[in-house]
């Protein structure tokens, strides 16, 4: 056994607390020299560190019998070490081709959703990146543009996703392995410089290493300066990040903040509302959009997002059609509760104390009035805008158009916006005063119901 190795392997786990609160690892096995010596090195330290170990193997369905032959291989390894293994069967060609991405990303996709799938409450995944695998991550970065955070290579830990031979690299993995008689399988498509990895594996990390025999360690500490600085920054853009999703930041204080910074609050503020992801030239064209400030402007973002510039101000938010659906018709309201979840909000008529508290978990927006309900004609409903509404309140008649254009409402939410009616017309407009006729006095108020309508976050 290598001491120098295993000492890697149990400094990962420590220095990264990589197994804090967990009691097994589900480790990714492929068959390959790297995956085999990170399942036989945490099988000769499983007791130690008094952890469960268990090994899945997904074949993809790309390379025919020799997806096969590793499947077998993967199984007599674990039968011969008595581990537990998990073999699954997926078609990567199908899944890429269903999905419209490349088949590397199929893979992927497959591959990890199998592992989520599988892991138990308890346990970890662990990957076998290695400290090679970091550094042609951080070229391949590099060469494609990547920010601050493709910088950072391979982070140790991510979820629950773990790197316990992060700290080896590639030429100690094939040693150990020769000095060990550890049996693994070679991958015939590693070795095509067709694929961009495989040319920086094979072409680039060769001649960088004459520069720098100790690329691979370089680049670890590297990368984990890069990660704990951006790591730095997300967290001062975040309280920013709040502010744009709110609509509480203006266009012009956005222009106005560092590149490195601005990149952040609009990723994060992003990234909180969607699963996809932005690119440097969605940034620049927010930046574009807020440096102009032309009122009613805005621009689409991936994933049925949109940057927006209402009064100088800015902000991230899902399109309008996913942020409030129009409605045809009209639909009756009842005291108590009413849940329009296709809508986003909740309305509620209640007299005195709220039948429930308004769970600010929930709900991002809440608005109340209150209302005679003796004055209301046949019974409330709601319905959207049409042509001609208008209401009288504070004493004046106007119209539902010019009340909106007055108070600047957003031309995108105008059609979108609920109007509660009864059988005389216009009760209330969330965000405007409630109609004379139905608003009571102020001897009146003990008596008046209150309708609440609450917006879903």
């Amino acid at each position: 056994m290598n001491n120098k190795i295993i000492g890697k392997v149990r400094e990962a786990i420590l220095r990264y607390r990589m197994l804090e609160g967990k009691k097994g690892i589900l480790c990714g096995f492929s068959g390959g020299a790297d995956s085999s010596v990170m399942l036989s090195l945490l099988s000769d330290i499983k007791d130690e560190f008094g952890f469960s170990l268990r090994a899945v193997h997904v074949n993809h369905g790309i390379r025919g019998d020799e997806a096969d032959r590793d499947e077998d291989f993967c199984r007599e390894f674990c039968r011969e070490r008595k581990i537990e293994i998990i073999i699954r069967r997926v078609s990567a060609p199908d899944y890429s081709a269903k999905h419209g991405i490349g088949l590397e990303e199929a893979a992927r996709e497959l591959r990890y959703g199998i592992f989520d799938e599988i892991k138990r409450d308890g346990e970890v995944i662990a990957t076998a990146h290695n400290s090679t695998d970091n550094a042609e991550t951080v070229f391949f970065n590099l060469i494609k543009g990547s920010g601050n955070r493709g910088l950072g290579g391979i982070p140790p830990v991510r979820g629950d996703i773990i790197r316990p031979i992060l700290l080896i690299d590639r030429d100690e993995i094939r040693d150990y392995a020769a000095e060990n008689k550890l049996p693994f399988v070679i991958d015939s498509t590693n070795n095509d410089t067709v694929y961009t990895r495989n040319f920086i594996r094979h072409k680039m990390i060769p001649l960088a290493k004459e520069i720098n025999p100790s690329l691979e360690h370089t680049l670890l500490e590297s990368s984990e300066r890069q990660r704990d600085s951006d790591r730095c920054l997300w967290e001062m853009s975040s309280e920013a990040a709040d502010r744009l999703i709110r609509g509480e930041m203006t266009a012009e204080e956005f222009v106005s903040m560092p590149s490195s910074i601005s990149y952040r609050v609009l990723h994060s503020a992003f990234e909180r509302q969607s699963d996809r992801r932005l690119e440097a030239v969605h940034h620049r064209a927010v930046c574009k959009l807020a440096d102009k400030a032309v009122p009613h402007s805005s621009i689409s973002l991936p994933g049925a997002m949109q940057a927006v510039v209402e009064n100088g101000i800015l902000i991230i938010r899902r399109t309008e059609s996913e942020v409030l659906p129009s409605f045809d018709g009209e639909v009756q309201i009842y005291l108590g509760k009413n849940s329009f979840p296709e809508l986003g909000f909740d309305l509620f008529l209640y007299n005195g104390e709220k039948p429930e508290k308004i769970d600010e978990n929930v709900y991002k927006l809440s608005i109340q009035e209150k209302i005679i309900f003796d004055r209301i004609k046949d019974s409330l409903y709601l319905r959207t805008r049409r042509p001609g509404d208008s209401y009288r309140s504070r004493g004046m008649t106007k119209s539902l158009k010019k009340m909106m254009s007055e108070k600047k409402t957003d031309l995108s939410l105008r059609d979108r916006i609920p109007v509660i009616c009864d059988g005389d017309g216009i009760v209330w407009v969330p965000g405007f005063p409630v109609c004379d006729r139905v608003y009571p006095a102020e001897n009146e108020k003990k008596n008046a119901v209150t309708l609440q309508i609450a917006f879903y976050r």
